[in-house]
């Protein structure tokens, strides 16, 4: 038999590893409380798994150490497929890591620092076990664990991958994975296969595993391990993950499981997705890496999606698989051949095909394009790029152009085409029609605030700089005209330059005389036709609220909405103020809630301008979001986005075969109460909503909930931000504060403070829990004092029409149709509507303490003895 190399020296490599194994597994079987790890290259440094495959313990990181897990490749190679806290900068000086009974304790900097716990258990450790399968495990006292070895010293430190986790790692409830490599006791009695494996018994109980690595995943999973709803894999940037930077959440992309079914990549610092799996109808549970290799989106019916399209090619190899979302934020499958010692990149998920689709990967001023695989940006003409070393850092202007309406044409100015241009359309400040890309060229050259403009189907979108989120897909109909001057540092001649001047003066002479002479008939003119029709007036304000710098929604012009033949709407719903109808736009099919505004009603434009400009200057996720406006003769239109699952009072208040899960209801509640709180001090001016209930809490395809209808709010200037204002009685009997009808004598006006707002959700609190309105028709009791007498009796499980469930001696649980929830759970959110509903304005909580008692940040205050609700 004759052996290659190649072969030969693998084999001598697992000798090795295998002596190393037997020498230590021989000094101790597991890893007991009080062992350490330590940076000293004296001391020990990593806990290795039975095959030494896997080791936890300090690994480098620049010019110093994080802690984590490598998968050992061979000698010279190893992969990092866990780091525990990549939020910390890694430790430059000598450091140790303590397995104590209570958590992970870590003393950095030779003792300079305090020592601090990493991870806390949730009970009393007795031993840990690195396992073959990537996963780090910690026993409590009496717990079965496997044969392990002891500390060991660094063997191959390798070159670790970049990698770090979500800053804040998710408390998931563990992954199904499939590893039993040693004999013994199981090595994971949560190991879906153990139990037919020797030695792996049927009898071992879950619950002697008090932590997991799996649980916390980072930027890997390991083939066997899952991704559960709500989990997360997040990447930084190159430079954090090769330097001594320390990671930062601006940096981050996540690849999200969403408890919807859908698989998200969500760029830095940013909740529009740049891709989606499109699978949010709830049949996936979620991200699944076998240990065959097959990477796929796991669904209780049985229909699973598989996401790489990986085949192996020879099951009898020995192999692990890696799913990783690298530092350049491609999510990538890895597979290592423990035969061979090597690791090959196997596929990356197809999306990636094109990374322009990230709004961030290119600097402002260039376009995205795909060259073989991998995205490249390209300055717009007439620009170049600020780091000639960093393209995608974004580009300069390296054309001069002249000032408005320069007279004498001495500086030329021409229009440049860039075709296949996408992306770019929604940042247009003004789109007017053009029957051809000349014509929507000459629209941008004559307009001295465009300096480029994109033609597409007949509309001229005009742009401003800096141009940005510019794309070039071959076969998109979209060009680009990019308005170009004279090179930046070129000169005239003598000879033209006086021309030049001669020219400007003549020109000037001419200008002034027959402005003289002009003047007069013109401003005459002008007068009497503005005086007597107005016109002027009227679209002078038409075009001033347009370009408004307070205004950010684009103008619509009456016919793209409601007037053209290839539009279809329907109506929504109908209100004091107007109706409000659902609109396909003809271009793309884009659905959005067109809000009419009755013209025979006095106060139609002061209702238009209020919402503008409160709607137009709030940015936040839980507001609905205004795309833009038309002011076109006597029609006052607001655009905003169409939400699809309609309003909370639909939801809740009428007959519904299925009613809304408990978990929903909160998750609604929490994000109408992020929406009030930024209103009330997260925008630059407080404003005061003045109409919250469940109407005007409108809900999006993703269950997020929105406020609406700023018809009614008010402004709070900042020197009467702590202060009450006095205005006419408004809102929807039911929701309205009862010193918010108190009026006073003298003036006729009531007192409003953002506490109104916080009574009138206290009301919707416990319409949402309780599924009913304040005041039924019946003449039942009101349902703010039923709420009280409830929590004053014990019987909160009457009030959500639900069955008392006894679990146990400690905690109750109320079914709710065919939903179990604790009742302390009920009652803690019920408290909270109670507190907000107060008859005194200064016993409301604020919308901050509202939002952190809902997120279990503080506690629940107490109920006051006595309580009023009128």
């Amino acid at each position: 038999m004759f052996f290659t190399a190649g072969a030969l020296l693998s084999f001598v490599l697992l000798l090795c590893l295998a002596l190393i194994h037997e020498t230590q597994e021989a000094a101790s079987s597991n890893i007991g409380v009080g062992s350490s790890l330590s940076t000293n290259a004296a001391a020990a440094a990593s806990w290795l798994s039975p095959s030494g495959r896997f080791s936890l313990g300090f690994y480098s990181k620049g010019e110093g150490f994080l802690v984590g897990i490598r998968l050992i490749i061979n000698s010279s190679a190893s992969m990092v497929v866990w780091t525990a806290r990549p939020d910390l900068k890694p430790f430059t000086k000598y450091a140790i890591l303590t397995f104590a009974a209570d958590g992970f304790l870590l003393t950095p900097n030779s003792g300079g620092a305090p020592p601090f716990l990493l991870f806390k258990f949730s009970s009393s450790a007795s031993s840990a076990a690195m396992l073959d399968n990537g996963n780090f495990v910690v026993y409590r006292t009496n717990a079965p664990v496997i044969k392990q070895t002891s500390a060991a010293s660094v063997d191959g430190e390798g070159k670790p991958g970049p990698s770090y986790s979500a800053l804040n790692p998710n408390n998931g409830n563990g992954s199904p994975y499939n590893r039993c490599r040693a004999d013994g006791p199981c090595p994971d009695p949560y190991d879906r296969g153990c139990s037919s494996i020797t030695g792996c018994s049927a009898s071992s109980n879950s619950t002697s595993i008090i932590w997991r690595s799996f649980d916390y995943p980072t930027d890997t999973i390991l083939g066997g391990q899952s991704l559960a709803c709500g989990q997360n894999l997040t990447s930084t940037s190159a430079a954090a993950a090769a330097g001594n930077k320390k990671p930062s959440i601006e940096e981050a992309y996540v690849l999200s499981m969403q408890c919807d079914g859908n698989l998200v990549i969500y760029p830095a610092n940013s909740s529009a997705a740049i891709w989606a799996s499109t699978t949010s109808d709830n049949l996936y549970i979620g991200l699944v890496l076998d240990e065959n290799g097959l990477l796929y989106l796991q669904s209780d019916l049985g229909s699973d999606k598989d996401l790489s399209g990986y085949k192996p090619q020879n099951l009898q190899e020995d192999m692990i698989y890696a799913a990783r979302l690298d530092a350049d934020n491609i999510f990538r499958l890895y597979a290592v051949n423990l035969d061979a010692n090597t690791s090959t990149e196997v596929n990356d998920i197809p999306y990636y095909k094109n990374r322009c689709y990230d709004p961030e990967i290119c600097g402002v001023n260039s376009f995205c394009l795909i060259v073989n695989d991998a995205p490249q940006c390209k300055c717009a003409p007439g620009f170049t790029y600020i780091q000639a070393s960093a393209e995608r850092a974004g580009c300069q202007r390296s054309r001069v152009l002249p000032r408005c309406n320069t007279a004498g044409g001495a500086v030329a100015v021409s229009m440049e085409t860039v075709e296949h241009v996408v992306g770019m359309d929604e940042l247009a400040y003004l789109v007017v029609f053009a029957a051809t890309g000349d014509d929507c060229s000459s629209e941008c050259l004559d307009d001295c605030d465009c300096y480029a403009a994109v033609f597409r189907g007949q509309q001229c979108s005009k742009l401003k700089l800096p141009l940005s989120g510019g794309r070039i897909e071959a076969g998109d109909p979209g060009v680009a005209f990019v308005k170009l001057g004279v090179e930046a540092g070129s000169k005239l001649t003598g000879s033209e330059k006086t021309k030049r001047e001669v020219r400007v003066v003549a020109i000037a002479v001419s200008a002034f005389l027959s402005g003289v002479i002009c003047l007069a008939v013109l401003g005459g003119c002008g007068g009497a036709y503005w005086l007597l029709f107005g016109r002027f007036r009227e679209q002078w304000e038409k075009w001033e609220l347009a370009f408004s710098e307070e205004i950010a929604p684009r103008y619509f012009a009456y016919n793209e909405l409601l007037g053209g033949p290839e539009t279809s709407r329907s109506e929504l719903g109908k209100g004091a103020h107007g109706r409000v109808v659902e609109v396909k736009l003809p271009m793309g099919g884009i659905s959005v809630a067109v809000k009419i505004l009755d013209g025979t009603q006095c106060n139609a434009e002061k209702d238009f301008r209020t919402e503008m400009s409160l709607i137009g200057r709030a940015r936040h996720v839980n507001l609905v979001r205004l795309l833009g406006f038309c002011h076109d003769g006597p029609s006052r239109l607001l655009v905003y986005e169409y939400m699809s699952r309609n309003s909370l009072a639909e939801c809740i208040l009428e007959i519904q075969e299925v009613r809304l899960g408990w978990a929903r209801r909160v998750r609604l509640l929490l994000g109408a109460a992020r929406g009030i709180h930024y209103l009330h001090c997260e925008c630059e001016t407080k404003i005061i909503h003045r109409d919250i209930k469940p109407e005007n809490i409108l809900i999006s395809a993703d269950w997020t909930a929105k406020i609406s209808d700023f018809g009614l709010a008010k402004f709070v200037i900042a020197s009467q931000a702590s202060a009450a204002t006095r205005t006419a009685a408004v809102g929807t009997d039911g929701y309205i504060a009862p010193e918010c009808l108190r009026k006073d004598e003298t003036s006729g006006t009531v007192l409003f403070t953002e506490k109104a707002d916080v009574y009138s959700y206290g009301v919707v609190v416990l319409e949402t829990v309780c599924n009913r309105r304040r005041n039924k028709s019946d003449g039942s009791d009101d349902l703010c004092d039923l709420a009280r007498k409830r929590c004053d009796t014990g019987e909160i499980w009457k009030l959500v029409d639900g069955e008392l469930v006894v679990a146990s001696e400690i905690e109750r649980m109320v079914k709710i149709d065919n939903e179990e929830v604790k009742e302390s759970e009920i009652e803690r959110v019920v408290k909270i509507g109670i507190l907000c509903v107060q008859e005194e304005p200064l016993a409301r909580p604020s919308m901050e303490d509202v939002v952190m008692m809902l997120e279990g940040d503080i506690d629940v205050q107490n109920l006051p003895t006595l309580l009023s609700t009128p």
